[in-house]
């Protein structure tokens, strides 16, 4: 803000940029995860492994 060519839009404009780069981001990181869910061999290992997926991404959200 402390820039003379500093404007609302262009703050706005910087806003909407970071939001696409955290959706990606996160767009990412589910496609990793259905990659890995869809890779499971079997039913009984699916519920396990399924669950120490989406622990795993959490942890690295928070991280995040």
């Amino acid at each position: 803000k402390g820039n003379p060519y500093w404007t609302v839009a262009y703050q706005d404009a910087c806003d909407a940029v970071d939001r696409e780069i955290k959706l990606r981001s996160q767009i990412e990181k589910a496609e990793k995860l259905l990659k890995e869910i869809s890779e499971l061999p079997n039913v009984v290992n699916y519920s396990l492994a399924t669950t120490s997926i989406i622990n795993k991404y959490f942890e690295e959200k928070k991280e995040v």
